[in-house]
């Protein structure tokens, strides 16, 4: 699976006593930043996939790898859909927060992402199914200039930055969720709604070891990337689609549809049957 390195280390900063936690994303709110903080993430996403090109042209010549790249403005806007002035504003947000460092060579700027190679600083964002002709970041166009799209934009790159390279799916509770994007608790699910149907997120309902032995105590649940976990690429996407269908016809067809398992145990034993494939 291909993927960029996605800066992660400033989602989460000590305040200002050293003792606290403060979530960056979590003081992103739309009343005050309004269409800027979905600017700035879209940006962040557009310059990591570009940095990866020019990382994997560095290697194949000889070259060490950079954690710079140059992008023209005309290049943010029609990538973002966003005018030079918020594009702007996206710009000065991604600086506040120390993820970017940004300096003027001719008609572009040069963009660092700081921190982008350090070992736990960063986290894999996929490319093989978001990214479409070049674009870095087409799955995000329908992504309304609303609460509700900065909303599922923070939300999608918490689950990245939470993804378990071990068990490769994120795990995170409502309450989680709430505390890493300041989401509100009735606003969660309309923000996963937009991830889903834009077929970036899944999830997912294989249990591991992360689960407590008292599963009634374990209020947290596993979400798949769709580019990065195993069992979740677009050929999967588009095979399910395909069973779906097939399915819906022969039930058109007067034939019964397919029952739900009635047994707990035949529930577990599918579960760790399809786990075997993964």
């Amino acid at each position: 699976m291909s993927f960029a390195q996605l800066p992660s280390w400033w989602l989460s900063n000590k305040g200002e006593w050293g003792d606290e936690i403060r979530h960056t994303l979590a003081e992103l709110h739309w009343r005050d930043h309004r269409a800027a903080g979905i600017c700035a993430l879209l940006i962040l996403i557009m310059l990591a996939t570009r940095l990866n090109e020019v990382v994997r042209a560095a290697r194949k010549a000889g070259l060490p790898d950079t954690d710079t790249v140059s992008v023209t403005w005309t290049e943010l806007q029609r990538a973002t859909g966003h005018a030079r002035a918020t594009v702007g504003k996206g710009i000065m947000l991604l600086e506040s927060w120390g993820v970017i460092k940004v300096t003027k060579v001719g008609r572009a700027n040069r963009y660092q992402l700081v921190r982008v190679h350090t070992p736990g600083d960063w986290c894999a964002l996929p490319l093989t199914f978001p990214e479409k002709n070049g674009d870095a970041v087409s799955r995000f166009h329908a992504l309304p200039s609303t609460q509700l799209g900065l909303n599922a934009l923070k939300l999608y790159i918490v689950l990245l930055a939470r993804r378990s390279t071990q068990y490769n799916t994120a795990a995170l509770s409502f309450n989680g969720i709430i505390r890493w994007t300041g989401i509100r608790r009735e606003d969660i699910r309309k923000a996963w709604g937009f991830l889903d149907g834009q077929q970036l997120a899944a999830v997912s309902t294989l249990r591991d070891p992360r689960h407590s032995k008292l599963s009634e105590d374990d209020q947290s649940q596993r979400y798949a990337i769709v580019g990065l976990t195993r069992g979740y690429t677009k050929e999967d996407a588009d095979l399910a689609a395909q069973e779906k269908n097939s399915e819906q016809l022969l039930y058109q067809a007067g034939l019964p549809a397919p029952a739900p398992p009635t047994d707990k145990r035949d529930e577990d034993d599918r579960v760790d049957l399809y786990s075997q494939y993964l």
